[in-house]
């Protein structure tokens, strides 16, 4: 449905220059922004839910990583007028990425749902088993047993450290304290780092 969103709106903004019109820019560009912070949040969860435990880690960073390398090469393809970097060749720019919200269409329907999302939320252990099965690429009855028991006993931790959070424990309980520092100066050093002057100059820094 996110990419049935996003399909939406690349058609709006691929038409826009023919039709002479900002409306549909604004619009397109409000549902892709829609679409992102869906996006943003559905893809790092699945990844993670889906993933072994010991790469949990690594699966959750990858999406940020394509991220980072799809924004390089956008820059690459915009910078160059023999590509779409023409001043009349950006609504192609922006609607070839229909291409990608298709192939989504037709890929995800295959894709299983989350094992610890039907295990925990759904409590049906036979379509997180079949899940895991189709996931981890093996009928071994034991080896899947075990990964479910590993969900179960997370999800158990997890609840029996459950804190009542407000506003005012961000600051006062050291747990807390610590994740919101962490994510605070990742936030900050995002800012100060410089990257956006990179990416506002980055036409010319490429060309």
């Amino acid at each position: 449905m996110n990419s049935i969103l996003v399909i939406i709106a690349l058609i709006l903004i691929g038409l826009s220059n023919t039709f002479d019109s900002y409306e549909m820019i604004i619009t397109a560009r409000f549902l892709i922004g829609l679409h992102s912070g869906i996006n943003s949040c559905l893809v790092p969860l699945y990844l993670t839910e889906i993933a072994p435990i010991h790469l949990r880690g690594a699966f959750g960073s990858v999406y940020q990583l394509v991220v980072t390398i799809s924004i390089v090469g956008n820059q690459a393809l915009m910078s160059f007028e023999s590509l779409l970097g023409a001043i009349n060749r950006w609504p192609i720019y922006f609607a070839i990425s229909i291409i990608v919200a298709m192939f989504q269409i037709v890929v995800l329907p295959l894709c299983p749902e989350s094992p610890k999302h039907m295990l925990l939320n759904k409590r049906n252990e036979l379509k997180a088993l079949e899940a895991l099965t189709w996931l981890r690429g093996t009928t071994e009855q034991q080896v899947n047993d075990d990964e479910l028991d590993e969900i179960r006993e997370e999800n158990e931790g997890l609840q029996s450290q459950a804190l009542s959070v407000i506003f005012k424990s961000l600051i006062t309980n050291s747990c807390l304290r610590t994740p919101l520092c962490i994510a605070s100066m990742i936030m900050i050093a995002q800012q100060l780092c410089g990257i956006n002057a990179v990416l506002f100059f980055s036409r010319k820094i490429i060309t």
